[in-house]
């Protein structure tokens, strides 16, 4: 995406800058050997995604089936209560993945992490689909929930490490566009099939992605954590790039190598995410942004869009209506990386949450009307415009930019602790959301429930005008001192940082 195009250097008024020189020698490079391998690594890994996607809206065509007792193949029948927990337990273990994968990401390494991740998912769907009760269901739900929060953690983590510079930002995209697949499976096939053909089906996407991505080498950096292994590094490397280029690849890795020194050499504790203000403002940022993507209720419509769709009471079927939705999700996610090239990331949160507000009001007014006597006949088209504009305005600012702005707030030692934690309280707070929306729909009514998510909107929209610093065309280290209230850097300090490149391209020159 945009931000990751940055200039290193961006306070050098000369073009020809160091970093500038790097980049051009990294491109020229790159021209000389072959991304295809880079590619199947990216999109093999990303079927993990694939399978994140149809854990989590699994329950739109299923609940109601498993409620009214509409499937003669199973002879399970669930309360709406009892419908709750199967629904939002997803989420509840999702808030858990990533907290695991703190320890294990290391331990296990990147490829290993999302490999356990999908051994985790086929044992979950093979109970869902030949164990249906309820309390197995319920626990298998939660089991998928951690496979979830692992996949969103190790393969971001993976694809960041195995890019070149001018290609991660196309391949750091792909993860949403594999999960939005996911989506549209569950949709498409969940209406239309017994409940375990769609659990054999669910089944695809972890096999597939386990009996692909097994074959795949780790990442470097994964695997020079443990020392003495700088031989399978570097062929897994060569392999990644395509090439067998000594000088390039003994560069490569030994510009992966000082960076791996230079984290051990940075405090990445808890604590240090509370140490000093600019740390501390970084959290709060974080933790708002998540928190106000999750409150425009976005798990709500993926998890339970069959039935939105069905109270709503539409022309169209319920399953119609949610593969539209699905087919619009995987399309907006599709051009959302070409958007983020020509406008600003506050633009895109701004025009974002605009266009989730005027939805989601849409929506609830369809289902006001009713108590104000007023006929729905000639409204019947709102709902499913309402949700298709709701799905293209989020996934066009506050669907993956959040994520974007915390990899800029959070000095590098601590991206990795930082990631764990925001991801596990936005799915903490997305499973409060699914365990208690059929209660508060049956207490307020939809109406009610779509205006305060759409009232959260605006809260967003303040947030992102008045409160969220602007980042755009400001590098990492001038972000740090934003935050932390520093003036402008020193002319000296700019030539301590140039000399300090200088030394490091030096070093890496010799290892030609």
């Amino acid at each position: 995406m945009k931000h990751d195009n940055r200039s290193i250097m961006s306070n050098s008024k000369k073009p020809q800058n160091l970093a500038a020189m790097k980049q051009s020698t990294e491109r020229s490079q790159q021209s000389e050997g072959s991304s295809i391998n880079l590619y199947l690594a990216a999109m093999t890994a990303n079927l993990g995604a694939t399978a994140a996607g149809c854990a989590l809206t699994w329950s739109s065509p299923t609940l109601i089936k498993l409620v009214n007792g509409g499937d003669p193949s199973i002879s399970l029948v669930i309360t709406k209560e009892e419908a709750t927990w199967v629904g939002s337990l997803v989420t509840l273990g999702a808030a858990v993945g990533p907290i695991l994968s703190g320890f294990i990401l290391d331990k296990l390494g990147r490829k290993n992490t999302v490999l356990f991740s999908m051994i985790l998912s086929i044992m979950a769907w093979i109970v869902i689909g030949f164990i249906p009760k309820i309390n197995v269901l319920c626990l298998a739900r939660f089991i998928l929930g951690i496979s979830v929060g692992l996949v969103f953690t190790a393969v971001p983590t993976y694809i960041a490490e195995i890019s070149t510079p001018n290609l991660r930002s196309s391949l750091g995209t792909l993860m949403q566009f594999f999960l939005c697949c996911g989506f549209l499976i569950e949709y498409t096939v969940g209406p239309y099939t017994s409940y375990l053909t769609l659990a054999l089906v669910s089944l695809i996407a972890p096999v597939l992605c386990f009996a692909t991505f097994m074959w795949m080498p780790n990442s470097p950096h994964s695997i020079l954590n443990k020392p003495g292994r700088e031989e399978e590094a570097s062929r897994a490397l060569c392999w990644f790039r395509g090439t067998s280029q000594e000088s390039a690849i003994a560069k490569e890795l030994q510009e992966i190598i000082l960076s791996i020194e230079e984290a051990k050499k940075q405090k990445s504790g808890f604590y240090e995410l509370f140490a000093n203000k600019g740390n501390i403002k970084a959290v709060m940022i974080s933790l708002t942004m998540v928190g106000l993507q999750q409150m425009s209720g976005i798990n709500i419509v993926l998890l339970y869009s069959e039935n939105i769709f069905k109270a709503a009471n539409t022309n169209l079927t319920a399953s119609t209506c949610t593969i539209i939705v699905g087919v619009v999700m995987l399309v907006t996610c599709s051009f959302t990386p070409t958007m983020a090239n020509y406008m600003s990331m506050k633009k895109m949160l701004n025009i974002s949450a605009i266009g989730m507000f005027f939805s989601e009001v849409a929506l609830g007014f369809y289902f006001f009307c009713p108590k104000l006597g007023m006929d729905q006949s000639s409204l019947q088209w709102l709902p499913i415009a309402s949700l298709v504009t709701y799905i293209i305005a989020f996934y066009v600012g506050y669907g993956p930019l959040p994520w974007a702005i915390m990899g800029e707030v959070f000095p590098a030692n601590l991206k990795s602790i930082a990631t764990s934690i925001t991801a596990s309280v936005c799915w903490f707070l997305g499973f409060l959301l699914c365990k208690n929306f059929n209660t508060m729909s049956a207490v307020f009514g939809m109406d009610y429930v779509f205006w305060l998510f759409g009232s959260f909107c605006i809260v967003a929209l303040m947030f992102t005008v008045f409160v969220l610093p602007d980042t755009e065309g400001k590098t990492l280290q001038e972000i740090q001192d934003m935050l932390h209230g520093r003036t402008k850097r020193s002319i000296n300090d700019n030539v301590i940082d140039k000399t300090d490149c200088l030394t490091r391209i030096n070093l890496l020159s010799q290892a030609e």
